[in-house]
């Protein structure tokens, strides 16, 4: 009997959605370097949010929270996915707002697996300024 190795493979096809009326693309598998990073600026958004008391706690500002979820799902994104929503985060006449921002970061960890739908929710943390 020959021996068959067990094999692996990291190679998948990439991840596709719509915001608006944009198509874009994501990595169904991050290379191990760009996840570790990724994985990072997740938990930091999990220690940021409003509803995490552990001795970890830290604090973002809003605009620091806005850049971590850009750049975590920068990160998983194809090139030109990447900047595309780059330039929509500060587009007035073709925008991409916050909730759907902490939704396509939810989508994505849900995709792979890293989170079930009532838990991968970023939670922003509270605002620095009241609403006066």
């Amino acid at each position: 009997m020959k021996f068959m190795p067990k094999q692996f493979t990291s190679k998948k096809p990439k991840l596709t959605f719509s915001i608006d009326e944009d198509d874009f693309e994501a990595y169904a598998v991050l290379p191990a370097r760009k996840f570790a990073i990724f994985a990072d600026s997740v938990d930091q958004l999990r220690r940021a949010g409003t509803d995490y008391s552990g001795p970890d706690k830290i604090t973002l500002t809003f605009d620091q929270t806005i850049t971590t979820i850009l750049d975590a799902i920068e990160l998983a994104l194809t090139e030109d996915s990447a900047q595309r929503i780059a330039a929509r985060i500060s587009d007035a006449d073709n925008p991409v707002d916050v909730n759907t921002l902490t939704s396509l970061l939810t989508w994505l960890l849900e995709e792979w697996g890293l989170a079930a739908s009532d838990e991968a929710r970023p939670t922003l943390p509270l605002s620095d300024s009241s609403s006066g």
